[in-house]
């Protein structure tokens, strides 16, 4: 059972009453003053100087932005199979010049595994773009918090390949009449790459009986003080089975060392938040099922303790109102993110348990383990290979090792959480899931916190930690051609931990 299944919110359309008129024969009564508005793209400058100085809060696009006040103009750049393409906005500066100023800015880079990836900045191809990268942040910070409603929008977000923000809508109707609206409100469709994507679900899962053999590790959050397991009588045969108590599914993303070296379990904030049904939930158990004796009743599976869940913004502090509803979403965060504490005796080990056949296009991966792998390396979407062999993947307990291309870089997701899971119907509340990057691959119930990740320095292992997946469109056939899971990028996660950047480290030996 996934959540949401089947659940959107409930879009609200616009009623635009149109009454003719004609010069000799004005409309009577007073006439309300029409809206002005300025163009989305008016909003770049001052997007820049809070870059410059380090009150963007977008994480490493921070750094990019923050570039074009040295280069304007700049539009970005992405990496096609080594190969570093740099978008240029009417510069007049000379190839040679965007070539070594980029090279100063990224030979410096403290991670060393993005100097590697940008080795080739030297030698970089300037392609004549029609958007800054302040531009297109602008754009999607318009349509997250537009002033009008939105029927049916999805999801919005950078796509710095394509120097376009993608808009998605739940089907083509809401499509067509969204992108006439947008435009109503300064955002010039021309910047627009509009997709069809229904809207995405938080992935946990309640009680779901899947066997823990797949990519991400299957972790069952618990709180047997509250909800005990317990003994049953099986209705046909009269006999006693052990029951567990009301539980709930996610997977292990990654084990983490903070700037302490703590070593940490590294998983999606909503998993405790609804299972708990209080936002930033601590104190509750993590259970491996794999580590559990078959005993009856079973014995032991605990492995550590949510410690550190950073609460989700709340109104007002949360001042983001929802396009479909016109209401303000009830929370909002820029990384749906939860730090675990292992149990004395765990070790801190953690590698990428990848399917035998992983699934591309659309489809799921196969049940079966190739092997594990180690991480070694982080990366933001920016710098991760737009070529096949280099695209993200996830895996997660429940549809294995999936993957396919980044969609979006970064841009604003709304979902729906499911609090408080003892009441029927539970307590459902809006959220607006920002700066989450997207990818096109397929993400099921039980997937949420799973690790996503990237071939480093190539196709396969080892691999590169990109984030964790967070939300997905619902599954209605195999293959799913509109699937797309949205993913908390890495250098947020830091940012919502309260972490430096590059200080939050991936751990795959004790």
């Amino acid at each position: 059972m996934h959540l949401n299944n089947g659940r959107r919110l409930v879009a609200v359309s616009i009623l635009l009453a149109a009454v003719g008129c004609n010069a000799d024969a004005p409309p009577s009564g007073p006439q309300q003053p029409r809206m002005t508005v300025t163009s989305a793209l008016k909003g770049a400058p001052s997007l820049i100087l809070a870059a410059q100085n380090g009150t963007l809060g977008r994480g490493e696009q921070d750094r990019l932005v923050a570039l074009e006040a040295r280069l304007p103009g700049f539009g970005g750049f992405y990496i096609a199979n080594g190969e570093v393409r740099v978008h240029m906005k009417g510069s007049g500066h000379s190839t040679a010049h965007i070539q070594r100023t980029l090279h100063s800015v990224f030979s410096q880079h403290e991670n060393p595994r993005v100097r590697e990836v940008l080795v080739r900045m030297n030698s970089a191809t300037v392609l004549r773009a029609a958007y800054t990268l302040a531009e297109l942040v602008a754009i999607e910070n318009r349509i997250a918090a537009s002033p009008i409603h939105l029927p049916g929008w999805t999801g919005a977000g950078i796509n710095i390949t394509r120097n376009r923000i993608v808009v998605m809508f739940k089907d083509d109707a809401a499509l067509s009449h969204g992108l006439s609206l947008m435009e109503s409100i300064g955002v010039p469709v021309a910047a627009l790459h509009p997709v069809v994507m229904p809207q995405m679900e938080l992935a946990g899962t309640w009680s779901d009986a899947y066997m823990p053999t797949r990519g991400g590790i299957k972790i069952k959050i618990l709180n047997n003080g509250r909800w005990p397991g317990y003994w049953a009588t099986d209705y046909f045969t009269g006999k006693q089975f052990w029951k567990d108590g009301f539980y709930f599914d996610c997977s292990l993303g990654f084990n983490v060392k903070n700037p302490a070296g703590t070593t940490f379990l590294l998983t999606a904030g909503h998993c405790p938040n609804q299972f708990a049904g209080v936002n930033g939930a601590v104190g509750d158990s993590i259970f491996q099922p794999h580590r559990v004796l078959p005993t009856i009743p079973p014995i032991g599976g605990e492995v550590a303790t949510f410690i550190n869940n950073p609460p989700y913004d709340e109104a007002p502090s949360c001042p983001i109102e929802n396009p479909n509803t016109g209401k303000r979403y009830d929370f909002c965060t820029d990384a749906d993110v939860a730090l675990g504490q292992y149990l004395p005796g765990m070790t801190g080990e953690r590698k990428i348990g990848v399917s035998t056949t992983g699934g591309v296009n659309g489809n799921t991966g196969t049940n079966q383990i190739n092997n594990w792998y180690v991480i070694n390396a982080v990366l933001t979407p920016e710098y991760v290979d737009s070529t096949m062999l280099h695209h993200a993947a996830k895996s997660g307990f429940s549809s294995g090792t999936t993957s396919g291309e980044i969609l979006t870089s970064s841009g604003p997701i709304p979902s729906t959480i499911c609090m408080n899971p003892m009441q029927n119907p539970c307590v459902r509340k809006t959220i607006m899931l920002l700066r989450q990057a997207t990818g096109k691959f397929i993400m099921r119930g039980g997937d949420s916190g799973a690790p996503v990740f990237t071939g480093n320095p190539g196709n396969g292992a080892p691999y590169a930690a990109i984030g964790i997946a967070t939300a997905g469109t619902p599954v209605t056939g195999i293959p799913c051609t509109l699937c797309q899971t949205a993913f908390s990028r890495w250098d947020m996660i830091e940012q919502r931990l309260g972490y430096g950047a590059g200080t939050l480290r991936p751990q795959t030996t004790p």
